[in-house]
């Protein structure tokens, strides 16, 4: 809408110029001294436009061959709300005509110069453009009346001239120094060719090319155009027909910018992107200026490669896109930054306000299907989405990813318009590779298996860290058929799997996991575990307390259960600190009665087999039938009968299992503290 607003701008002023070119002329074949005119003259172009105009220096008229006339200090005045008295002001003037065409009534200007021209375009508060004039169709003195073909221009300088762009609702200006600038056509009806050379603060631009005549720009048509453009790290081509400024006539227009640094493109108000460049667009444009098509549509910056449709529809309240997009890959971190936050000390959830002025910017309906999406250390494979944006609210429904071998589906909605903005998130996945997500992301290579994902929240604040402390929902994950290795008991317990030793037989170094299942319900930022087991043939581990997402401190007691006698060695420990620093301790009480003890508990706790229902764990669930009382491991259940059988060894080696028992705490202790 800038672009069309300016040429519309810059096309009323030549007419102005060349009406003024016209009466002079005119003047002159019939008059000695046209200076004498030039109150008439400058009354009658002052009817033509509603704009008063004045010409300060001499008028002189060389006649001859090709006569010649100049005038100097001409002065055209800005619309009465404008933020100058002038619109226009040009120091010199002057242009040749030839003398056989003009007695017969015809004006052909075969050079005109414009000299020190200083031009202002601007809008009011509403829009309004200063390039708005009166009844340009009256006639006086001859001032440009007639056919086109009464009126030829077969070239056109603009030497030392200065173009400047107000907006009038936002006072941002910009300022255009045009050093020189030509325009020839050969014909009336003949293409134009152009050769600018111009300045703005951040450089030189050259413009080259040809466009119809201006016979045809005058009048409105559709018009066909071939220019390269070419500024500091800017490159931009088009080739192909625009049609008229009125809207009426539609483009049909190839066209391709290379950027290779974005900075100008954000000081123009074009495009403000958080990336830097290079950037390539290529485009089959069509439409009219108001609603335009991209097809054949290419887009590449930052790491992101997108192809496909789009319509731009600017002509309501916000710009509105709708489409169907692909992208090869796109990396976010080139988009928000390493990190995306300032200093958070011991924080984990960012506390900076997350932008959403945008999302009132601009309207949205996109189909993206992205093939690899980088984000926070992770790849996402074959992601699909429905993205609609209307009103600042944001809406991801559905959405789907790959993670290895894995699939998550889910929904997600921000309302940016809300106080505080609120957000919705929903995930589920069938068979989620636990293991391969946690080795891609460089956690652990400990832990392998599939698991069942639901998570449900919805949280508002004006931040992750807000967000995060108002939270309600649920989030639980069931997993069979894995395995786990003795240190990977680290990502839970900070460096104390010696205290809980009992789910690994002695020197084993990893167990079979027959069952890993866990829930939160999540109320006002607080997540209540409502069931944690971890379950291997060798004994189970549950679990029990909180985590505060607002203020990132951990409460929680894990339990072991053994399930041979040479196990019963491992001891309840007690989780706290905070998220980003997490401690671990074992609970002193229980310590005590389990050095005077060689036998534990032998079963899983009946009340948490309650707790496995809430994840929608039936009877003959695995989780289930491997701890259940009598269990004997058929359906996939894990055999105790080895407590038993264990029985009578226990008895009989008592006083090396007591002592062995008060190494091991000791050894425990020690690990704890680094010692």
């Amino acid at each position: 809408m800038r672009l069309k607003k300016v040429l519309v701008g810059l096309a009323a002023l030549v007419m102005v110029v060349v009406g003024a070119a016209v009466a002079l002329a005119v003047v002159a074949v019939f008059v000695i001294d046209p200076d004498d005119y030039r109150d008439e003259i400058a009354q009658e172009l002052e009817s033509a436009t509603g704009r008063k105009v004045t010409f300060g220096g001499p008028i002189a008229f060389s006649l001859s061959l090709i006569p010649t006339l100049a005038v100097s200090d001409v002065t055209f005045a800005n619309a009465s709300w404008g933020s100058r008295p002038e619109m226009a002001s040009i120091k010199r003037l002057s242009f040749q005509v030839a003398l056989v065409p003009l007695l017969h009534g015809v004006l052909h200007v075969q050079s005109m110069t414009i000299e020190g021209a200083d031009v202002l375009l601007e809008t009011d508060g509403q829009g309004k453009g200063n390039w708005a004039l009166g009844d340009t169709t009256s006639s006086g003195s001859g001032s440009g009346s007639g056919s086109d073909s009464e009126v030829r221009i077969d070239s056109l300088d603009v030497v030392d001239s200065v173009v400047t762009w107000r907006d009038g609702a936002s006072g941002q200006e910009r300022k255009v120094e045009i050093s020189k600038a030509s325009f020839e056509a050969d014909a009336p009806d003949a293409p134009m060719a152009i050769d600018a050379a111009i300045a703005t603060k951040e450089g030189a631009v050259t413009i080259k090319g040809t466009v119809d005549s201006l016979a045809s720009l005058r009048a409105g048509r559709e018009s066909t155009i071939d220019l390269v453009v070419t500024a500091p790290e800017v490159n931009l081509t088009g080739k192909g027909t625009v049609g008229a400024l009125s809207g009426e006539t539609p483009f049909d227009l190839a066209i391709a910018l290379d950027v290779s640094a974005l900075d100008m493109l954000g000081e123009l108000g074009l495009l403000d992107l958080p990336v830097d460049g290079p950037l390539s667009f290529a485009a089959h444009l069509t439409g009219v200026p108001a609603k335009l098509q991209f097809d054949d549509l290419k887009f590449a910056v930052a790491g992101t490669n997108l192809s496909g449709t789009l319509t731009a529809d600017i002509g309501g309240e916000r710009p509105a896109f709708s489409g169907d997009l692909s992208a090869d890959s796109i990396d976010l971190a080139k988009w928000i930054g390493e990190g995306g936050t300032s200093d958070q000390g011991d924080r984990l959830f960012p506390d900076d306000t997350i932008p959403l002025a945008w999302m009132g910017a601009v309207d949205a309906d996109l189909k993206l299907k992205v093939g690899r999406l980088d984000a926070a250390g992770l790849v996402f494979k074959d992601v699909s989405s429905t993205v609609s944006l209307a009103s600042s609210r944001l809406k991801l429904s559905p959405f789907s990813l790959g993670v290895e071998n894995s699939t998550v589906d889910g929904d997600y909605t921000l309302d940016g318009a809300a106080s505080p903005p609120a957000s919705t998130l929903k995930l589920t996945s069938k068979g989620f590779d636990m293991g391969a997500l946690l080795k891609q992301s460089d956690v652990t290579e400990a832990l392998t298996g599939t698991a069942d994902i639901d998570i449900d929240v919805s949280g508002s604040g004006a931040s992750m860290a807000a967000t995060m402390a108002a939270l309600d929902g649920k989030v639980s994950m069931v997993m069979t058929d894995g395995s786990v290795q003795e240190q990977g008991l680290d990502l839970f317990l900070g460096g104390v799997r010696a205290l809980v030793g009992g789910l690994f037989e002695k020197n084993s170094g990893s167990a079979k996991l027959s069952c890993l299942a866990a829930a939160w319900d999540v109320k006002d930022g607080l997540a209540t575990q409502s069931v944690l087991l971890i379950d291997t043939q060798y004994s189970t581990l549950t679990g029990k307390g909180t985590i505060d997402l607002g203020k990132e401190t951990i409460d929680e007691t894990l339990t072991p259960n053994a399930k041979g006698v040479s196990l019963d060695l491992a001891v309840p420990v007690n989780i706290g600190g905070t998220l980003m620093d997490p401690t671990a301790t074992p609970d002193e009480g229980a310590l005590a009665l389990k050095v005077g003890s060689l036998i534990g508990s032998v079963f899983f706790p009946p009340a948490a087999l309650l707790g496995l229902s809430d994840l929608g764990i039936g009877a003959d669930h695995p989780c289930v039938l491997a701890n259940a009382p009598g269990g004997d491991g058929s359906g996939g259940g894990i055999s105790t009968g080895s407590v038993v059988d264990g029985a009578g060894a226990a008895v009989e080696g008592a006083a090396d299992a007591v002592g062995d028992a008060i190494d091991d705490v000791g050894k425990g202790l020690g690990d704890l503290f680094g010692d």
